[in-house]
């Protein structure tokens, strides 16, 4: 009985890719699961410009990962995670293009087929240059070889309500139902107003990374999201549930009992954690907050905290002697 053969030379290996990068490959698919709930199964191939706008997300997660953070805040998912799925997708839209038809040689001598070329390219690049003025990118000057950008007052302070929008601050801040932009007609500033406060600023600094006018008003962000003043409800609802003189309230003051509100457009919780002297999280009990109940939620979570197993033993473990 002779062996069996195949003729595998020259064939591609899948699992040089699905065998040995597998946990790649599931946090990948983790993403992709991500974005079919959050839109829809294969709603990606439907974006309008998606090579650029999926090229814009991938330096946005990438961006992120190389100033240290590992996780996106609205996914959960890994930044990294976000710039394979983004690098799939516009490769597959690029290999999914039609091939451009090979150019024509030109017959030595050829002047009337270098002039139909020349006026080919130059319809080509004044069609070009009228689509990016459509999509407002600036006034454009078709009598240089390059586009001139000259952003008007109302390009200026869309791009920086554009980008205000990335914050998940501003996210909460627009699910809340609680920012609005207002600006006079002439005027570069823009103002931000959260309920009766303003912050007015001009629209150009918020588009230039870490200058010190744009710092200063993601800080006066954060200090207006919604969660901050829940997260200091929360910390008073907790103290008022602590019975005084108790191990817990013990823990309490020490800063190793905590809870911490969590908000997301989805699912707010709040958690009620025990920690160590390093405030390592040695136990968390989570709790969802349905509607506005805040409080209903943590008297929820501190009933399922009290009844952890030697729970009176684990606090004195982290107390100090």
């Amino acid at each position: 009985m002779t062996d069996g053969r195949k003729d595998d030379a020259g064939k591609p290996r899948p699992t040089l890719v699905l065998g040995s990068m597998a946990r790649a490959v599931d946090a990948v698919v983790e993403v992709a699961e991500y974005g079919a709930r959050k839109y829809s199964p294969d709603n990606w191939l439907q974006v309008p410009e998606a090579p650029k706008r999926y090229g814009d997300a991938l330096l946005r997660h990438l961006m992120a990962s190389l100033r240290g953070e590992a996780r996106d805040p609205e996914s959960g998912l890994r930044h990294l995670a976000h710039v394979a799925w983004c690098a799939l997708a516009v490769l597959e839209l690029k290999l999914r293009e039609p091939e451009a038809a090979p150019a024509s040689k030109l017959a030595p001598g050829s002047e009337t087929r270098m002039a139909e070329l020349a006026r080919q390219w130059a319809a080509e690049r004044e069609a070009r240059w009228a689509r990016w003025a459509q999509e407002g990118v600036g006034t454009i000057s078709s009598g240089q070889p390059r586009m001139v950008v000259t952003p008007t007052a109302d390009q200026l302070r869309q791009r920086a309500i554009d980008e205000l929008g990335k914050l998940p601050a501003v996210r909460e801040l627009q699910h809340a139902g609680l920012i609005r932009y207002q600006w006079e007609h002439d005027s570069e500033e823009l103002r931000v107003c959260v309920g009766v406060a303003t912050y007015t600023v001009l629209a150009a600094n918020l588009l230039v990374p870490d200058s010190p006018t744009r710092e200063a008003l993601l800080e006066w962000l954060e200090e207006q999201r919604p969660s901050v003043k829940a997260q200091a409800d929360a910390e008073a609802i907790l103290r008022g549930l602590v019975i005084p003189t108790s191990l817990c309230s013990r823990a309490l003051e020490r800063g190793l009992l905590r809870v911490r509100y969590r908000w997301s457009s989805q699912r707010p919780a709040v958690y009620i954690e025990l920690r160590d002297a390093r405030k390592q999280v040695l136990w968390s009990v989570k709790e969802r907050v349905l509607n506005d109940g805040l409080k209903e939620a943590i008297e929820q979570a501190f009933i399922t905290f009290l009844r952890i197993p030697d729970l009176a033993s684990r606090i004195k473990q982290v107390l100090p002697q």
